[in-house]
């Protein structure tokens, strides 16, 4: 499954229907969101110029990678651990 159907129930609020593969991977969008927020001080423009650039730690862009569940995992994870060095 691909993240669309999550990422448009997460910004229209509509919930996730009845397909229950879209609850954990809207879960796996609001963790990403909220490790960004609280790594970057709510700055929009560095959180937009990270999900937009080449990371050398994911191998590859993570606007890219969060299109499939599993790149929003990878990324997921890998925002859990940086935020862990902090």
């Amino acid at each position: 499954m691909a993240c669309p159907a999550a990422t448009r129930a997460f910004r229209t609020g509509t919930g996730t229907g009845d397909d229950p593969r879209v609850a954990p991977a809207v879960d796996l969008l609001l963790r990403a969101t909220r490790s960004l927020a609280a790594t970057m001080g709510q700055d929009t423009a560095n959180m937009s110029h990270w999900i937009k650039t080449e990371n050398r730690g994911l191998q590859g862009v993570p606007k890219g990678l969060m299109k499939t569940v599993s790149g929003l995992a990878q990324t997921v994870q890998y925002r859990d651990a940086a935020r862990a060095k902090v």
